[in-house]
């Protein structure tokens, strides 16, 4: 009976002690909302360490992206930090993540852009041939049907690779790196 009461008391200590160590860990380095992150960069109250610290997190996976509308956004940031003295690398990690950011490639101040920044990471007009955007949300699937098992969701917005084909269905990856099938009526070319 004292032995069970031990264990359980022991139990309970360990269960307590790992919760105190996770709020002690540091943060993971992933991105979060991409969103969240130009707004930081763009406030008012923005220091150079804060506006740093958002490009940081930029450069990493983020959640959020939608064509077009987050490249515009993007522009108006690696322009202004161009104009500051922040590591060009870092501002090159962001324009390469974003795939050099080719739903703005029309726009004027984009050609600056391009010749301030590396630009050998960026995806060729061949390489675009295989895009597409998410037209309307949806299931990626572990195989071309419908009665495949569910390995993810892609939101309206978000830009996928096309890696293969298969009927109706395409083998997609998104910035994220994950993959998978999604119907081909859910997307259109970018």
């Amino acid at each position: 009976m004292i032995l069970r009461k031990n264990v359980a008391a022991l139990a309970i200590l360990s269960g307590l002690a790992l919760f105190a160590l996770s709020a002690l860990a540091p943060p993971a380095m992933a991105c979060g909302d991409l969103q969240g992150w130009i707004e930081k960069y763009q406030s008012p109250e923005a220091t150079d360490a804060s506006r740093q610290t958002a490009l940081r997190k930029l450069a990493g996976p983020c959640d959020g992206y939608v064509a077009v509308t987050s490249d515009e956004l993007l522009l108006d940031v690696l322009h202004d930090a161009l104009r500051r003295p922040y590591d060009k690398a870092l501002v090159q990690a962001v324009f390469a993540r974003y795939r050099c950011i080719p739903g703005v490639a029309e726009e004027e101040g984009y050609g600056v852009l391009t010749k301030a920044l590396d630009t050998t990471a960026c995806p060729t007009g061949s390489d675009r041939q295989n895009w597409f955007v998410v037209a309307s949300g949806g299931l990626l699937r572990a195989g071309p049907s419908k009665s495949s098992r569910r390995v993810g969701w892609v939101k309206r917005g978000i830009v996928v690779e096309k890696l293969a084909e298969s009927g109706e269905w395409l083998k997609v990856r998104t910035w994220q790196n994950k993959t998978g099938f999604i119907h081909e009526s859910l997307l259109a070319i970018y």
